[in-house]
């Protein structure tokens, strides 16, 4: 269940973001409007005769609206907005404009690559796992300007494994898992007038807090993630050649996972174990197992994406890969050292292992991984995601290098049920949203707002969206 939330925070973390560009059509003019505009002052009132003026004054007089003939200029301006705004009206269908756009619940099924008979199974029943998880993404713009935005996020989920688990309590128990809290900063540092070329970043900072029973079984308080992501927009072919494969994204990102807990080790302090020290005698332990927590992690990715938009309905591709750097440090005796090793025969202290080469100051775990994902939306309001991820160590239990594509203990396979509560409320509030909003890079060509643009924001800013 863990491997399968760590697939999907490693999709989610290669994408950036964008502001998305809004277009409209030029405004009309009517033929009254026209002649109001053309006729007042456009000849010198000395240089014509008084039939001339009396006709001219009562041409202009039929073209004025009703305020303007009775003498009260200010009421035929405002008659004269008035109806225009009853004639303007908004499109049916406009950009994604409520602030805490992004924001969306999916149901995900998750299930080991030996689940579904795929690979042979080395490893025992333990890795054959299915599982169901239900994610709300909450995300909302505090500030959103063209060229950058700054937003707040967070993820709360929940999983629950149907088959037969070997870390729960109970059959089918549900788990909160880890919460991750995120500020984050998008800008487009350059983007092409014409061309879809752009460049820009990504910066996250996040906070991964220990709220799973993993995490609070191994005294982990929280996760410190600060992220880094760039990316580069580039053509590939005209939209007069071809309406698909018109641009694609690639990019790069970098992570730093610092750890906050209360030991280097697993443990949990309800749990009272016996167990025998070197020196043969009984003690007491809340170890639960010897393996050496990473205090540091570092990662790398490098991704492909594609978005392609048919109608309403949007196809978006991703692809890349993943490398990852766990730093363990030492075994640790409370004083951030290696403990003395006694046995029988006399002990060996912590200055004897550090002086004779016997224990490296630092152990450092390798780890590589693949994914692609495809989303596929049909409306704005809800869509579909699959996906293939493969994370792996360096070596395996065998001592060698395992497939970055494929493995028996690193593969899964899962899909996603995707709603969109954003965009289900502009479609109640009306007009509903052109396209669905995918924090993604992304650049249109650039386009003049016209007057009525304008006029459609200006309504929109009244009713606070």
């Amino acid at each position: 269940m863990r491997m399968a939330w760590m697939m999907g925070a490693l999709v989610v973390t290669a994408l950036s973001g964008n502001v998305y560009a809004q277009t409209a059509e030029e405004p009309s003019k009517n033929k009254g409007t026209e002649e109001l505009e053309a006729s007042p002052n456009a000849d010198d009132p000395e240089e014509v005769s008084l039939d001339d003026a009396s006709m001219k004054e009562r041409q202009v007089a039929q073209a004025r609206p009703a305020g303007a003939r009775t003498g009260n200029l200010a009421a035929a301006e405002e008659d004269e907005e008035d109806k225009v705004e009853e004639e303007e009206e908004l499109p049916d269908k406009i950009p994604a404009r409520v602030p805490w756009r992004g924001t969306a619940a999916s149901w995900g099924h998750n299930a080991t690559a030996t689940a579904i008979g795929w690979g042979k199974d080395y490893q025992s029943k333990a890795y054959l796992n299915y599982n169901q998880t239900f994610n709300l993404g909450l995300n909302y713009f505090v500030i959103d300007k063209p060229k950058w935005s700054l937003a707040v996020a967070a993820a709360p989920s929940v999983g629950v494994e149907l088959t037969n688990s070997n870390s729960t309590t109970l059959l089918h128990e549900p788990q909160f898992q880890d919460l991750p809290t995120s500020v984050v900063y998008r800008r487009t540092l350059y983007s092409h007038d014409e061309l879809p070329i752009a460049t820009g970043l990504v910066l996250n900072g996040t906070v991964l807090w220990g709220t799973s029973p993993q995490s609070l079984g191994t005294g982990t308080y929280f996760n410190t993630s600060p992220r880094l992501t760039v990316w580069q927009a580039l053509p590939l072919l005209p939209k007069d050649a071809s309406p698909v494969l018109n641009s694609i994204v690639i990019g790069g990102s970098f992570r730093w996972d610092h750890r906050f807990g209360k030991a280097a080790y697993p443990v949990n302090d309800e749990l009272d174990r016996p167990r025998m020290n070197t020196n043969n005698e009984p003690i007491v332990s809340d170890v639960l197992a010897f393996n050496r927590l990473a205090p540091d992690a570092l990662r790398q990715s490098v991704f492909l994406f594609m978005q392609e938009n048919f109608g309403p309905t949007q196809l978006v591709l991703v692809s890349g890969f993943g490398f990852s750097q766990s730093y363990r440090g030492t075994p640790s005796n409370g004083n951030d050292g290696v403990p003395d090793v006694c046995i029988t025969t006399g002990c060996i202290s912590e200055e004897e292992i550090d002086a004779n080469g016997l224990q490296d100051k630092t152990s450092i775990d390798f780890g590589y991984s693949f994914f692609v994902q495809a989303q596929f939306f049909p409306m704005a309001e809800w869509g579909l995601s699959a996906f293939y991820a493969n994370a792996v160590n360096q070596l395996g239990p065998d001592g060698r290098r395992q497939n970055v594509f494929g493995s028996p203990q690193g593969g899964q396979v899962g899909a996603s049920l995707i709603v969109s509560f954003d965009a289900i409320y502009e479609g109640i509030i009306g007009p509903r949203r052109n396209s669905p909003f995918v924090l993604v890079a992304k650049n249109d060509k650039k386009k003049r707002r016209d007057d009525r643009d304008e006029k459609v924001q200006d309504k929109l800013a009244t009713t606070g969206l």
